[in-house]
């Protein structure tokens, strides 16, 4: 096929005049030249779109592999830092039961300044509790938890002579612990002594199961 050079229209390659608009034509002629321009403008066309379809999907692999290589590293950092934490991270809690509506716990579980904590179950929750010695050697006792963070369901770590709320960093002296309340102060738990046993009744620790 050749282009007439003066209307621009196909003709065949063998005729000798334009039927659009009369003119003669040649073989050889500039209308053929045309044609074959045209023919390789519209090769490199389509050439540069394949290019570009082709670095589009090298770059969304690209990205994609970006995406996956920061967030497997982001993971790796998290299991870390939860395998390396300190033992705050997590305390240990110890679980009891109750038998005819009292839990005893020995008093020396609790003797050297540590706190000790423990987990009840009640109403299908884990009721969670400390205990520990103020500085003038009396029993102290609290839930694990407080009427202002109690929905992050976090609890406190012990920092010294002091509790931490590990949601809003609040600190709390120990001698304070089982006798300060509201806020987020932890919230006391009634206990007493009976010979060499700490005992808490059930039904109190069921009433705290609405904090957990």
């Amino acid at each position: 096929m050749r282009v007439c050079t003066k209307c621009g229209q196909e003709i065949d390659a063998e005729a000798s005049f334009c039927k659009a608009c009369g003119k003669g034509m040649k073989k050889g002629a500039p209308g053929a030249l045309w044609g074959k321009r045209a023919s390789v403008k519209a090769g490199e066309k389509k050439w540069m779109r394949s290019g570009i379809i082709a670095v589009a999907v090298l770059f969304a692999a690209f990205a994609a592999w970006v995406i996956y290589d920061t967030v497997g590293k982001e993971h790796e950092l998290l299991s870390t830092k939860t395998a390396t934490a300190g033992p705050w991270s997590g305390p240990t809690y110890v679980p009891v039961k109750a038998e005819d509506g009292l839990v005893r716990i020995p008093v020396a579980d609790i003797e050297g300044g540590v706190v000790r904590y423990y987990v009840y179950s009640a109403e299908g929750k884990a009721v969670k509790f400390f205990l520990l010695r103020a500085q003038d050697g009396s029993l102290r006792s609290a839930l694990d938890a407080c009427q202002a963070c109690y929905r992050a369901k976090l609890g406190y770590k012990q920092e010294g002579d002091k509790f931490i709320c590990k949601n809003c960093n609040m600190a709390f002296p120990k001698d304070g612990i089982g006798i300060r309340s509201g806020g987020c102060n932890p919230i006391p738990l009634p206990t007493k002594t009976d010979a060499n046993m700490i005992v808490i009744k059930a039904k109190d620790l069921e009433a705290g199961a609405k904090y957990f």
